[in-house]
């Protein structure tokens, strides 16, 4: 995972302009252990910065996903939701409960499937488990 010092680096690379807005943006997401939705991320932001507008919030994320930074993931609370990208094959978990998310060491998507793909002239530029269920801490709410 990139740190926000890289995400920065990349984006003015790019000639991205640096608004306190965003760069409040990208502190959330690179603070975060949950996956969040925009909307969730806007009610984030606006803790912090209040001023900042949902479309600002919608803008950012649709600029973080088309720059490799952040990746939606699925499944959490029935919307997209959306990570700082991790390694090119990962397995996650995902709390549908409160959208913690954590990576599954040790459980890799299946290799021998890829090679049988590249071999097939298919090329592979990122695969990802995805595990949806709930975390230690909302099962002991539940309990």
């Amino acid at each position: 995972m990139k740190t926000p010092d890289q995400w920065l680096d990349m984006l003015t690379s790019h000639q991205v302009r640096m608004t306190s807005g965003l760069l409040t943006i990208i502190a959330v997401l690179s603070e975060s252990n949950c996956a969040l939705s925009a909307e969730d991320l806007w009610e984030k932001v606006r803790e912090r910065r209040p001023a900042t507008g949902r479309a600002s919030v919608y803008r950012a994320v649709e600029k973080l996903e088309s720059f490799g930074l952040i990746e939606r993931v699925h499944g959490v609370r029935g919307c997209s939701s959306f990570i700082p990208v991790q390694d090119a094959h990962q397995a996650l978990f995902i709390c549908s409960k409160c959208g913690w998310v954590g990576l599954l060491e040790g459980l890799e998507p299946d290799r021998h499937g890829l090679q049988m793909l590249v071999r097939d002239g298919f090329i592979i530029s990122q695969s990802r488990i995805q595990v949806l269920g709930m975390c230690k801490a909302c099962q002991e709410l539940v309990s």
